[in-house]
């Protein structure tokens, strides 16, 4: 249900803000944390990530995949998102194998789902060239 929230000066703006998504207790994050490391082993075994003992992320890195710019206008249609690794380069210099994924504000349930979706897109992509 979208809602607009008309803010004071100084206030933070929402659109389509859903007011119970923001409101979950932190506890619920280690479980989503687990559902992605989980649903992670699915991809292809070069494929390397951290294991974050608390926060919002999991960097990725596929150095047999596409570089995550080939992968960028496929993601909505696989209706899954991600931020490119070399966003967090200076220069985008760096992290071109590299993704950065959010498991803070989906269900466990939602995670698998897109895993699955972000592998079966990864393994449609064009393999790599090597120059």
């Amino acid at each position: 249900m979208p809602r607009t929230y008309l803010p004071a000066p100084g206030d933070l703006i929402w659109t389509d803000f859903d007011p119970t998504r923001g409101r979950e207790p932190a506890g619920r994050r280690p479980a989503r944390r687990a559902a992605m490391l989980e649903a992670l082993e699915q991809l292809p075994a070069d494929a390397t990530g951290t294991r974050p003992e608390g926060g919002y992320f999991i960097w990725l890195d596929l150095p047999s995949g596409p570089d995550a710019d080939e992968l960028l206008p496929a993601p909505g249609q696989a209706d899954v998102t991600f931020v490119k690794g070399s966003d967090f380069f200076p220069g985008g210099s760096g992290g071109e194998s590299s993704l950065r994924l959010a498991f803070s504000f989906v269900s466990p349930t939602e995670i698998a789902d897109g895993v699955e979706r972000f592998a079966a897109l990864l393994a449609a992509a064009p393999a790599p060239s090597s120059l």
